[in-house]
């Protein structure tokens, strides 16, 4: 694969401040990497508005043909570009007369972009102009174009050297600098009379500004005639749409609806078959690839997204679009509730409603337990039955900078069934492990944690158990490497006074939990639960170790210990007992509960923890030097 833009600025960008992410090649869009091939992004500005891309992620892009493109606003040091899309000398100059000087400029098809720091401007604004012929649209009003354009907040703009998917020609910096060799402080502030001193230029070249939206007004409206599809919020919920049909082709209804290759395949069913064919004889002539969607049935006829959901929602009414529009974007995710699939009846199968939340069975003692279900569905009768619905609140949280993001996004990259939640559990024991017995919270709580991951049979649980200790080799860091298992109360005693610092990471969890909760356990098993409790909340404290015949008590200082154990639900419920969940020994676990994902081929290298990673991780095990010495840092609340 031929490296692209991306592979040549890229990393200087986000170095820089900039949340440069990923352009398809040929395309406008941002893509990511899915086995090896290109597919849309639609959710890039949930990740990316808010965070700069992770190094592994930088890595997997660098070495691709992808172009690239900034995210504006607060992502990057609330950069903008105002981007001046005329041929006319006279009206360029008149926008230029409005804003300050810049020295980063990006040339494309026509016109420029000039790039400026705006942390005043929260909003996007556009201006039209009447062409200068006068001509007429088809409705008989005059024809306008976009003089220009603000790109702010939550928008991307493609940078050089990106291929322009129209000239093939690659984008160009056409002032002294590039946006890679300056840091975001260091732009031309643009100021709101700035964005009022264009408006007052353009008023000779016939602009007239949109009147203000009333607040009132419900937010989705359309007409339902064909020429709304030109608007640009409809342009670009299609575009989005074209390029992620999983998030929506599934959910139409349609009965005979099936995964394909290079997409999705149905039957048309709101036509009547040429030729006459029952339904469950007819042929898959609906067709969704990437370059469009098209019924080859009674020769070819293209659709839109917005066009087959009004079609297969059989929505044919006045306010049908809107109806449309309002399913496919909540369908892509653009407003809160989820899109669940709805029993067909009578002419509109259209719904947007949020699941009932999920019982939690020892909710009534405190346990807080984050379910996420995520991944896609399984082959009929494979695996434990997963809910396809998405909650997305703790994958957000996965997307995270520094390291914790880092070892998270190596994990989910070399995974054979890729799951951040699962990953998440790793990277916080390990990091909470390097820096233990030395970072402490603002009230001094340690970094120790107790993690359960809960995941069905056949989710690829042993890859993050493998990789936790591959991290801990990776920074020197060997021998924090604790037990997979303890067999008695003195066992646990022992390992914390050889290392009071340590991590273990322990397969069949439940079972564990069950054999030291059993009735029949002796004294010393059932004992173990007794000192997690005790040594948990020391934090910096000593802890007297118990004195039995043979050995006397001695102190340990601030015991650390992590578990990261993993374990399906039903066995790590059936292993507590009712005093385990009344004496606080469960409520001090993080319980993750997540689903099962599909598999593929992992984007990168097994085995192996990347050097940059494993300097990083090395790194923060040897700040402070001192084992012994503890550092208190503020963190957020």
């Amino acid at each position: 694969m031929n490296k692209g833009a991306y592979a040549t600025s890229g990393a200087k960008l986000v170095e820089r401040g900039y949340a440069a992410i990923p352009i398809i090649p040929g395309t406008k869009r941002p893509g990511e990497l899915k086995l090896g091939e290109w597919v849309g992004k639609s959710n890039w500005r949930e990740e990316y508005t808010r965070r700069l891309p992770s190094r592994f992620e930088m890595q997997i892009w660098s070495a691709s043909d992808a172009g690239v493109c900034v995210v504006c606003g607060p992502a990057s040091k609330y950069l903008v570009g105002v981007d001046i899309d005329t041929d006319d000398d006279a009206v360029k100059s008149a926008i230029l007369s409005a804003l300050p000087p810049s020295t980063i400029v990006k040339r494309g098809q026509k016109g420029a972009t000039y790039f400026y720091r705006a942390p005043m401007i929260d909003k996007s604004p556009s201006w039209n102009l009447p062409y200068a012929d006068r001509r007429l649209a088809p409705d008989g009003k005059l024809a306008k174009y976009r003089a220009c354009d603000l790109i702010g907040p939550g928008r991307q703009t493609l940078l050089p050297p990106t291929i322009h998917p129209d000239t093939k020609a690659p984008y160009v910096w056409i002032g002294p600098d590039a946006l890679e060799d300056m840091n975001p402080d260091e732009l031309p502030e643009l100021l709101p009379e700035h964005v009022e001193a264009i408006t007052a230029a353009l008023l000779p070249f016939g602009y007239n500004a949109e009147p203000e939206r009333d607040p009132n007004r419900p937010k989705f409206e359309a007409s339902g005639r064909a020429d709304d599809f030109d608007r640009p919020i409809h342009r670009k919920l299609n575009d989005e749409a074209i390029n992620d049909f999983d998030r929506w082709v599934p959910h139409l209804g349609l009965k005979r609806c099936r995964r394909t290759h290079g997409g999705w395949e149905a039957v048309a069913e709101w036509r009547a078959s040429n030729g006459g064919q029952a339904f469950e004889k007819r042929k898959f002539n609906l067709k969704f690839h990437r370059s469009g969607i098209v019924d080859f049935g009674g020769g070819p006829r293209p659709y839109t997204p917005l066009n087959c959901v009004m079609a297969a929602l059989s929505l044919r009414d006045s306010d049908g679009l809107d109806s449309a529009f309002r399913w496919l974007s909540d369908a892509m995710g653009w407003n809160t509730a989820p899109v669940v699939d709805m029993p067909i009846k009578g002419p509109s199968r259209l719904a947007s409603v949020a699941p009932e939340p999920t019982e939690i069975p020892v909710a009534a003692y405190g346990l807080s337990v984050v379910e996420v279900k995520g991944g896609e569905p399984v082959a009929e009768g494979e695996g434990e039955p997963q809910d396809t619905a998405t909650l997305d609140a703790l994958e957000v949280l996965t997307h995270c900078p520094g390291l914790v993001g880092e070892v998270i996004d190596w994990i989910v990259g070399t995974a054979r069934r890729p799951n951040r939640v699962m990953a998440l559990g790793v990277a916080a024991t390990v990091i909470g492990t390097l820096i233990g017995r030395r970072v402490a919270g603002p009230t001094r709580s340690a970094t120790h944690l107790y993690v359960a991951c809960l995941a069905p049979t056949g989710s690829g649980k042993q890859h993050p158990l493998d990789c936790l200790s591959l991290l801990l080799r990776s920074a020197k860091a060997e021998h924090l490497i604790g037990p997979s298992e303890f067999i008695s109360m003195p066992a646990v005693i022992n390992m914390l006074t050889r290392k009071p610092l340590c991590l273990s990471a322990q397969d069949e969890f439940g079972s564990f939990l069950k054999r030291i909760n059993s009735r029949n356990a002796s004294g010393f098993e059932q004992g173990i639960s007794k000192i997690m409790r005790m040594i948990w909340g020391i934090s910096f404290g000593d802890y007297m170790t118990p004195e039995w015949a043979g050995r006397a008590a001695e102190p340990i200082f601030a015991p650390a210990l992590s578990i990261y154990g993993v374990s399906t639900p039903d066995e790590f419920y059936r292993g507590l007992q009712g005093s385990e969940l009344e004496n606080g020994f469960l409520n001090r676990f993080i319980v993750l509960k997540t689903g099962r994902t599909d598999a593929r081929v992992p984007p990168l290298e097994q085995g192996r923890v990347p050097d940059a990673l494993a300097a990083g991780l090395g790194e923060l095990f040897r700040w402070g030097a001192d084992e012994n010495s503890l550092t208190t840092v503020r963190v957020n609340d």
